[in-house]
């Protein structure tokens, strides 16, 4: 009986190790990061096309880039000597021509119906 007992713990620790252990968190800094979470940078675009960088927590990034399709997640520096690559529509006709990095290209021209690529950095509609 006990060597049956001494098996299943054995057993039973070994399904423990056996789990993936998650890496410990960092502490927060301060009772505030603990609270609201970290900021995110993120690219808004206003109603006249400029771009500029908004810090959003981590929990409302998902909500703000639902209500804002023309939004992405990073800053809205663009490296030297990158083209702008995507012509947005603002309007009905109206389109501004934008810096997207290439990694969030192909998400953000599905996000953004009549959005384009440019290789220009100018917008003409397309026909």
């Amino acid at each position: 009986m006990a060597a049956a007992v001494v098996a299943s713990a054995l057993a039973c620790s070994a399904a423990v190790a056996a789990e993936p252990r998650l890496p410990a968190q960092p502490a927060p800094s301060n009772s505030a990061a603990a609270q609201y979470g970290k900021k995110v940078a993120v690219c808004a675009v206003t109603a006249a096309g400029k771009q500029h960088t908004i810090q959003l927590l981590s929990k409302g990034v998902p909500a703000y880039l639902g209500t804002h399709p023309t939004a992405h997640i990073g800053s809205c520096v663009r490296p030297r000597r990158a083209k702008l690559n995507v012509c947005v529509k603002l309007t009905r006709v109206k389109y501004v021509a934008l810096y997207v990095p290439v990694k969030q290209l192909k998400a953000y021209l599905k996000r953004n119906a009549g959005s384009f690529r440019t290789s220009t950095g100018k917008c003409t509609r397309p026909r």
